[in-house]
């Protein structure tokens, strides 16, 4: 992971705006801005600040091996540590600030990867890709549909057996049957894209809008 997609990744997380960090840091917000788009990189003296101001190591943060995964699992490694270990004598135990609610450890592997690396926008993105599958399915069974009326239209033409042989009535019938059987068999395919689409928007506009509910309530 590139450390322009980490510096926005990791202030995203923190609920910081570009101003926000550009102000933290003593630069401007168009330099916050380079950094995100990979056209600029920050100052060797500023890395150190940067690094604290976004909660992790400049080793982290230069390293383009490692990714927000790996990240979450030294925090989660971090804080098991922490509560295996006994309270040292006079000091109050306090509770550990999670990045994300615990909910999403029922999620699927793919999901939580991609929230932990975008965030709520994580969710924006699952909707548009249901959306263009919903779009596909419309497409499909706007397609097939004329095909299957353009079908229906030539199998009234009026055949009459009495001037044609019975085989050459049998062959156009079955000819007609499996056509519409084709179509009918086609058919499921934008439909199943209409359902997968729909489902796959629900789930992003859920995980948007809860997500960006809990970090606003952490902010407070």
């Amino acid at each position: 992971m590139k450390l322009g997609e980490k510096i926005f990744v990791l202030r995203k997380r923190l609920g910081l705006s570009q101003e926000d960090l550009s102000n933290s840091l003593n630069v401007s917000r168009q330099s916050i801005s380079n950094w995100e788009t990979g056209t600029a990189n920050p100052e060797i003296n500023k890395l150190p600040l940067l690094a604290e101001t976004l909660g992790v190591s400049v080793d982290f943060l230069l390293d383009e091996s490692c990714d927000m995964t790996d990240l979450d699992s030294k925090i989660h490694h971090e804080e098991s540590e922490k509560a295996n270990d006994p309270p040292e004598p006079g000091r109050q135990e306090t509770t550990s600030k999670t990045d994300y609610p615990s909910w999403l450890d029922d999620l699927p592997k793919a999901l939580k990867t991609g929230i932990h690396q975008y965030g709520w926008i994580f969710g924006i993105y699952l909707t548009l890709y249901g959306l263009g599958f919903v779009i596909f399915g419309i497409i499909g069974k706007a397609i097939i549909g004329r095909a299957t009326a353009s079908l229906y239209t030539d199998s009234k033409i009026v055949v009459q057996p009495d001037n044609l042989p019975r085989e050459v009535v049998n062959q156009i019938t079955d000819q007609l049957g499996q056509d519409t059987a084709g179509r009918n068999f086609m058919s499921i395919i934008p439909n199943a894209a209409l359902i997968i689409g729909i489902v796959v928007i629900i789930i992003g506009l859920v995980l948007a809008y809860s997500l960006k509910q809990w970090g606003q309530r952490e902010k407070k």
